[in-house]
Formats: C-alpha cells, structure tokens, sequence
C-alpha cells in the first residue's frame, strides 16, 4: 500500500500584506510574486522580460527587409 501525499499548496508571496498567489516564484529571501521580487524592487524588468526583448531585437535585425535587398541589387 503506497500512502497518498496530500496535494501541493500553491506559493504565496511572502510579504504578509501581499498574500498573492499569482505568478510567485522562490527566491533566496523567499517566495515572491512579480510585484515584489527583487528585480522589481530595484526598478528592473524581470530576467525572462529580458531575454523577451533580446529575442525581438534579434529576430528584427536578421530578418530580411525586402526594400533594403531591392536597393542593393539595383545600385
């Protein structure tokens, strides 16, 4: 007979006058929801904001932009 493990609780942010569950993630000084991790304390966007933007950066450089091609095969 295998015993049952009772289901997970979902992760509250840490800071008692918050209590969010949405979106919290550990952290070395807790459980943090995105209003209160320590990126948005300081005013910074989240890593994975981040690497967001670098994907769109990178995606609008290294597509082909039909005009710029059209100019160069035709100077």
């Amino acid at each position: 007979m295998t015993a049952r493990r009772p289901p997970a609780r979902p992760l509250v942010c840490a800071l008692v006058a918050c209590g969010s569950t949405d979106r919290v993630r550990l952290y070395v000084i807790g459980a943090r929801c995105a209003a209160h991790t320590p990126s948005a304390q300081a005013g910074l966007p989240e890593p994975d904001e981040l690497l967001t933007r670098h994907r769109q950066t990178l995606a609008r450089l290294t597509s082909t932009d039909t005009d710029t091609d059209t100019e160069r095969t035709a100077a």
